[in-house]
This record gives C-alpha cells, structure tokens and sequence, in this order.
C-alpha cells in the first residue's frame, strides 16, 4: 500500500520502506511469522523487546493481528506491516479483488526475480489523504494521471460504504 506499490505502477516517488498488507489466514500468518523470523526483524518504536517478539511469533502467528501496523528495520532495510490502511479497514479483504501482480527483476542480478502483488495505484492514492501524513501529502502531487477526480474518488467511497467495503 505504500511507495514501492505505486512505483512499479509509474509513480515517480522515493522508496523509503516497503508496506506489506498481508492476508489474516492462519496459514498465511504462520508463513509471514516464520519470514519475520528469518528477517530478524526489530521493532523501530521497541528495538530492546525485538528477541522476545520473535519469539512470541513463532509461538503464536496470530499477535500480529494484535496491532493495526507495525513499524520494523530489517538488514535490507524499512518494513511495515499494515494490517488496516487508511480507507480501508478490512485490510487485504479490501485490496486484493483490485490489487495487481507485477514482476519484478533485482537490478544486480537478473536471476533474481519474482511476481509480486501489488495494491492498485488508485487504491494507494485513495489512502494518501486519509491517512494524512506529510508525507502522504506530499506524495499526492506526484500520482498525476493515475487518480480519480474528488468527484469520482467521493463516489466511489460511496459505493465501497453501500457495498460493506468502508
């Protein structure tokens, strides 16, 4: 839901960190646990408890729901899981029916690649405002040509409320 979704789609922004909203499967959950593990992932507003979340992971996936985002460092750099984005209070149940599968190719090592799924361009523009953040703020400016008029954004939040999507 963040800046690397909206770059793979043509939006010319920063990459700060890299937004992960994940699916609330058990399944799903002890996979994204056992991935965190592996990152040896730290906290950013708690470093010094960082070991025993991992550990509490590993023993119950499910504190991961305890929270509606998380903010970790990892060796490769920002990692923040969002459970709930702005706009979009039921997560990945909201995203996924518009979410896009892009492939990717590492830039070092083009044996390295994969197809990873991404939120919607106009979906990640929908939660910049909502959250309103500054630098969602300033973000707006660079979603030129990707987004809907305030007419059609208002509309369309209209529908997702009459369809049970808010």
């Amino acid at each position: 839901m963040g800046s690397y979704g909206a770059i793979v789609q043509g939006v010319d922004l920063e990459l700060t960190d890299l937004d992960v909203v994940p699916e609330l499967t058990e399944a799903n959950l002890a996979k994204l646990s056992e991935a965190l593990v592996e990152l040896e992932v730290v906290e950013r507003s708690n470093p010094k408890e960082s070991d025993e979340l991992r550990s509490e992971l590993v023993e119950d996936p499910s504190r991961i729901t305890g929270a509606r985002f998380w903010n970790f460092s990892t060796r490769y750099g920002g990692l923040d899981l969002v459970l709930r984005p702005s706009g979009f209070p039921r997560g990945y149940a909201d995203l996924e029916p518009r979410a896009k599968v892009v492939h990717i190719v590492d830039a070092t090592d083009a044996d390295c690649e994969a197809d990873v799924v991404v939120g919607d361009v106009e979906d990640i523009y929908t939660s910049k405002p909502i959250a309103d953040r500054p630098k969602d703020r300033e973000a707006l400016s660079k979603f030129v040509g990707v987004h809907r008029s305030p007419k059609d954004r208002k509309e369309a939040l209209r529908r997702r409320h009459r369809e049970g999507r808010h």
